[in-house]
């Protein structure tokens, strides 16, 4: 009973561990972003994450930082700046289009400039020719959700994780004290299933947060393609032997019942296999 209650105290702390290493790797550092204001003031709504090669159209308005007036491109020049942080990649260096709406002034970054996941950098600066400019710059996250792990999350998958590692630990028990072939195979079947559903998730959570560790993912998808296509030929072999196993041991108990000795009963039911 000591050793049932320890190995489940280190199921649990095993899947907080887990879990604690993903908000320690798919948690930001506090983005930096500063602002100017010599003649122009830029604003920018901030997005802190972004889906990996998913498309994004950066706005921002430009204001007169002494009148507050909004700045179109009659008379101001914007450009943009996107840097990939991770690896100091200059993505992109360009002039800002203004939008038809008279009000903004827009970029659109395709996806493929967003291939690699982690920390990204956007820098906008605008400038009246000879008169005034001003810049805006902050950072954001490219990763495979667009989201942040939240604590929310953890609960959710901790909660299911642990209730898939209870399923397994009485899955596993059945296992141990069935006493017919049908009970065995069905046990050993739905350890199967919840030892997929297991890997599933953990390959989930791997993929999707913990995208610095891509071996790891590649692994649990590895795991996860193999069990998935064989389930079914798995579940075959080990019916057969189980039944096979039921079958011998009951030809036993009859050449045992008709006077045979428990060894030469056990070598005549291996010729009958």
């Amino acid at each position: 009973m000591k050793y049932m209650k320890n190995r489940n105290y280190a199921i649990v702390l095993g899947v907080m561990m887990f879990l604690s290493l993903l908000s320690v790797v798919s948690a930001q550092p506090p983005f930096q972003q500063s602002e100017t204001a010599i003649g122009i003031t830029i604003e920018a709504p901030i997005i802190e994450y972004h889906k990996t090669n998913g498309d994004f159209e950066f706005y921002i308005h430009v204001h007169n930082a002494t009148s507050g007036l909004l700045l179109d491109n009659t008379t101001t020049n914007c450009i943009i700046h996107l840097y990939c942080t991770d690896d100091g990649e200059h993505v992109i260096e360009d002039a800002m289009p203004f939008n038809g709406n008279g009000i903004d002034f827009k970029y659109d970054v395709l996806g493929s400039n967003f291939t690699n996941n982690g920390q990204y950098a956007v820098l906008f600066y605008c400038e009246v020719p000879g008169e005034r400019g001003g810049f805006f710059e902050y950072g954001f996250d490219i990763n495979p959700t667009g989201s942040e792990f939240t604590i929310a999350q953890g609960i959710l998958y901790g909660f299911i994780l642990i209730l898939l590692a209870a399923f397994l630990y009485f899955t596993i028990y059945g296992i141990k004290h069935a006493e017919q072939a049908e009970w065995l195979i069905g046990y050993i079947c739905a350890s199967y299933l919840v030892l997929y559903l297991v890997i599933s998730v953990l390959w989930i959570l791997a993929k999707d947060y913990l995208f610095t560790f891509p071996a790891l993912g590649n692994i649990l998808w590895i795991l996860w393609l193999v069990m998935g296509f064989g389930f079914l030929p798995f579940i075959f072999v080990i019916s057969l032997y189980i039944l096979g196993k039921e079958a011998r041991a009951t030809l036993e108990k009859d050449l045992m019942k008709q006077g045979y000795s428990r060894e030469e009963a056990k070598e005549m039911s291996k010729k009958h296999r």
